[in-house]
């Protein structure tokens, strides 16, 4: 039999984990924004930094989104599967 505890956890720790990667992109975006704010004069090196780590962030973010996608997937058809053999058991 399926351990579903286990299913239970990894979503569970992919689901934190998203929410603290769209913690962690959220807070650059508003760092972004108050240093533009701040000084019209930074210099396009530090624009194009911030830009790529904002870039790393969302494909990190996008990857976990997908891992939990391809869980919950996995999770639901584990869940047909022993509907399925209950169904079986009790005919």
């Amino acid at each position: 039999m399926i351990s579903t505890t286990h299913s239970t956890n990894s979503i569970s720790w992919l689901t934190t984990r998203t929410d603290e990667m769209k913690q962690d992109i959220a807070t650059i975006q508003q760092q972004q924004t108050t240093r533009a704010r701040a000084s019209k004069s930074i210099d396009g090196d530090s624009h194009k930094s911030i830009d790529s780590r904002l870039a790393l962030f969302e494909e990190r973010l996008q990857s976990f989104e997908d891992i939990l996608d391809n869980v919950n997937f996995s999770q639901d058809m584990m869940k047909e599967e022993i509907n399925q053999e209950l169904k079986d058991i009790s005919e």
